[in-house]
């Protein structure tokens, strides 16, 4: 599948499907199901043989492709994005608030030396 074909794609899943958003594993299967002509009647060897001689989609280009599709369309982006730099925040102003402690540690342990 090309590129561009394939961010197209991918865009209009992410559009359609807002489970995909969200989870890689259910986007890579829903494409490789659609590149698995007869999946019914297939394998699981079969679809490791495919996989193996990259004739399927390479899961890492569809993640990367996701990520820059949601980075360009900020609607696309599922419920954990939010979730997750709300978080970061959270650990930004802890990750500070330890530091300035240690320095403080550190004043009064050579003030008192």
């Amino acid at each position: 599948m090309q590129v561009i074909k394939k961010k197209d794609l991918i865009y209009k899943l992410l559009l359609n499907n807002p489970r995909f958003r969200d989870n890689d594993q259910a986007l890579i299967s829903h494409i490789w199901s659609l590149e698995i002509p007869n999946l019914q009647n297939v394998d699981g060897a079969y679809v490791l043989t495919l996989l193996a001689n990259n004739q399927l989609s390479n899961p890492v280009s569809i993640w990367r492709t996701r990520q820059k599709v949601q980075q360009e369309i900020p609607a696309l982006r599922g419920a954990l994005y939010n979730k997750r730099h709300a978080a970061a925040e959270i650990v930004k102003k802890e990750i500070v608030n330890q530091q300035i402690d240690l320095i403080n540690a550190i004043y009064r342990a050579n003030k008192e030396a």
